[in-house]
């Protein structure tokens, strides 16, 4: 899954980034750690896996919470309502698990996946501890 992630970042993104923000997004020298750290997030959250004919062709993966975490679908099946199956999968979970609502932090590449899904972009949400005096 690592490999894919870094394959799409670094190829279906390339249209809307920067060759070094996708460098700061997928630096090629932390795969292994990411894999670590992925690992552990995978078998915390609630994961799907789409595949075509034996090859991974897509993740994504939702927290308990609501937190959509990853969506992403290799470059060689893009457009293929592979994201779309795997959204409609988490929202089943999510209903299940009796959430009101799913929210991700997506990149300019997703926004308009998200948009024709029924995503609304939201302002940021700065948190910070005001004291009144």
């Amino acid at each position: 899954m690592v490999t894919l992630f870094y394959e799409t970042v670094h190829t279906v993104n390339a249209r809307d980034y920067s060759q070094e923000q996708l460098q700061v997004w997928a630096p090629e020298d932390e795969r292994e750690t990411k894999m670590a750290q992925w690992g552990d997030t995978f078998r915390s959250h609630i994961t799907y896996v789409a595949e075509i004919d034996g090859w991974l062709a897509g993740f994504s993966d939702i927290t308990h919470d609501g937190y959509l975490d990853r969506l992403y679908v290799h470059k060689d099946y893009q457009g293929r309502g592979i994201a779309s199956a795997l959204v409609r999968q988490l929202e089943s979970e999510a209903l299940r698990l009796g959430l009101q609502q799913i929210w991700t932090e997506a990149s300019i590449t997703a926004k308009p996946f998200f948009e024709r899904h029924g995503g609304a972009k939201r302002p940021p949400c700065y948190r910070m501890a005001l004291d009144s005096y």
